[in-house]
């Protein structure tokens, strides 16, 4: 039996995830999935916390996970299934999140800034929001 291609930042952390999330952060990540949640509860989409994202089929490739990730026009059979462990752009039916959101910390703010809108512009994502939570604002 063909064992399935595995990346992998799925079975490994990476950098992001070994710096956790400030209460700030996790706090409004979690309000945020609530009330979208809420908003398109009568539309077709998928709205998921920290999900990585590949672009290509390549073992390491560094994946992007957004705080929050919104596919409209996505359905999820089951996802408390445990087995979407990635979003793979690769593969077909999957397009990008149409809004992608990255709430800043101290370490991520000046990358979510500089680096992150070009990168999720290269996987098609309409609408890249940044905010930071901190106080006051890192600059």
């Amino acid at each position: 039996m063909k064992q399935p291609f595995v990346h992998y930042y799925d079975l490994h952390p990476t950098q992001e995830d070994l710096m956790g999330e400030s209460v700030a952060q996790s706090t409004l990540i979690h309000y945020l999935l609530s009330v979208f949640t809420y908003l398109f509860r009568t539309t077709t989409c998928f709205i998921v916390s920290n999900l990585n994202l590949y672009q290509r089929r390549r073992r390491y490739e560094y994946p992007l996970a957004p705080d929050i990730a919104l596919f409209k026009g996505v359905t999820i059979p089951n996802p408390a299934a445990r087995e979407c462990h990635s979003w793979r752009l690769y593969e077909p039916n999957r397009p990008p999140p149409q809004v992608v959101f990255e709430f800043s910390s101290e370490e991520t703010w000046k990358t979510d800034i500089e680096e992150k809108p070009a990168r999720y512009a290269a996987l098609g994502v309409q609408e890249y929001i940044a905010y930071d939570p901190n106080d006051p604002p890192r600059t």
